[in-house]
């Protein structure tokens, strides 16, 4: 994962192994010894059949800025059950955001998403 993080949330449909974008926040400098951090570090690798594209939607992303294949988490509660103990310990204004954009995109495409997907991005 590179020096800064960008969170992509999307929304995974199995049966064309299709992400769509539905939003994404810049958390920045995020640090390295956190939970959050190494937390994402353990996650898999985005899978080579599954198909994510860039904001112009033409442009495929499989790596981040660093070559580093792209991190997925298939269940968002727990990024946002980290970020919120993390931001308890020590407020991180973009954690806040991040926290309101996750609590409303999984209110939202929780229910409704056949599977709501997290996609971590180091530049």
């Amino acid at each position: 994962m590179g020096y800064e993080t960008r969170v992509y949330l999307g929304d995974f449909s199995k049966p064309t192994s299709y992400i769509e974008n539905i939003a994404q926040i810049n958390l920045c400098k995020i640090g390295y010894e956190n939970h959050l951090s190494d937390y994402i570090g353990s996650l898999p690798f985005l899978d080579d059949n599954v198909r994510f594209y860039g904001e112009d939607g033409n442009s495929p992303i499989r790596e981040d800025a660093y070559g580093e294949r792209l991190r997925i988490e298939n269940d968002p509660k727990k990024i946002l059950e980290l970020m919120i103990r993390e931001n308890k310990k020590e407020t991180y204004r973009r954690f806040s955001m991040a926290i309101a954009l996750l609590e409303s995109f999984l209110k939202e495409f929780g229910n409704q998403s056949e599977y709501p997907v997290l996609l971590f991005f180091g530049y």
